[in-house]
């Protein structure tokens, strides 16, 4: 099972590799990137961290 920044650093590489970045995923899904951060690392849990999450893995194809 990947580590939490492996997770982020995975995500990060998929936008990065597809000319894109979190940022901009941000934008587009009305997020703030302090927030994603957050989520994936594990300082945000709620469940609004966990649908959050859920998004851009599913996004990237690293959802279960």
């Amino acid at each position: 099972m990947a580590t939490q920044k492996q997770t982020w650093d995975t995500i990060r590489a998929h936008f990065i590799a597809n000319g894109s970045s979190v940022t901009s995923w941000c934008r587009e899904n009305k997020v703030e990137p302090s927030n994603l951060k957050s989520a994936l690392k594990g300082s945000w849990t709620g469940p609004r961290a966990t649908k959050l999450v859920e998004k851009v893995k599913e996004e990237v194809g690293l959802a279960a």
